[in-house]
C-alpha cells in the first residue's frame, strides 16, 4: 500500500510543476503580446506623422501669381524700392504661414536667400479674411515686398528665378524674365 500512495503523491507534484510552467509560459506570452501591440501602435503613429509631413512637403506650396519689379529711371528692374511678389496657396495646400517661409532670389549672377518674416521684407494681405500672414483659402492673395537693395537687379532681357520655400519645406520656383524693350521709369511685370 505504501508504494501505491507514494506513486499517487508524486503524480500530483508533477502536475503542479507542469501547471506552474504553463502559467509562466502564458505570462511570458502575454507580456510579449503587450510589447508587440505597443510597438505596433507606436510605429503606426510614427508612420502617420511621417506621411503627413511628406504630404505637406509636396502639397503645402505657395503659387506665384505675379511679380512686379520697380524700374526707377535705370532700365533695370529692381533698382528702385522693392519687388512685389503676389502669392496664393496652391491646390491641395493646407494653411501656409508666409512669415515662416523663405525666398531665394537667383538673378544677375547672384543668389540671395531672405527670411520673409524678417524686418526687411513686408507682407500685405490683398484679399482674405485671416488678418495675419497665414494663407487659409485658395482665393486669398498676399503681396510680399522684397527690398530691391537685398537682391541684384535684373536688366532688360535678363531672367531671374524666385523660389518660395514654406515652413514644411515645399518649394515653388517661378522663372521670370524682363522684357527686351524696357522703358525707363515704368514698373515691370516680369513674365513667367
Amino acid at each position: 500500500m505504501r508504494n501505491k500512495k507514494t506513486i499517487e503523491d508524486s503524480k500530483g507534484q508533477v502536475g503542479i510543476g507542469t501547471l506552474i510552467v504553463f502559467i509562466a509560459m502564458v505570462l511570458v506570452a502575454a507580456i510579449a503580446a503587450a510589447v508587440l501591440v505597443n510597438t505596433a501602435g507606436f510605429l503606426q503613429s510614427q508612420a502617420e506623422q511621417t506621411g503627413q509631413e511628406a504630404t505637406a512637403q509636396v502639397s503645402d506650396r505657395m503659387q506665384v501669381v505675379n511679380v512686379v519689379a520697380p524700374n526707377n529711371g535705370s532700365a533695370a528692374p529692381g533698382s528702385g524700392n522693392s519687388y512685389n511678389i503676389t502669392v496664393s496657396k496652391a491646390s491641395g495646400s493646407g494653411q501656409i504661414n508666409i512669415s515662416a517661409s523663405t525666398l531665394r532670389f537667383s538673378g544677375g549672377g547672384t543668389v540671395t536667400t531672405v527670411d520673409i518674416g524678417d524686418a526687411s521684407s513686408s507682407i500685405t494681405e490683398l484679399t482674405g479674411s485671416s488678418g495675419n500672414d497665414v494663407i487659409e483659402d485658395r482665393e486669398d492673395r498676399y503681396t510680399i515686398s522684397l527690398p530691391a537693395s537685398e537682391v541684384s537687379s535684373v536688366s532688360a532681357g535678363e531672367s531671374a528665378d524666385i523660389t518660395l520655400v514654406t515652413q514644411s519645406g515645399a518649394e515653388t520656383t517661378a522663372f521670370l524674365s524682363a522684357p527686351e524693350n524696357l522703358e525707363s521709369g515704368d514698373d515691370v511685370v516680369l513674365s513667367r
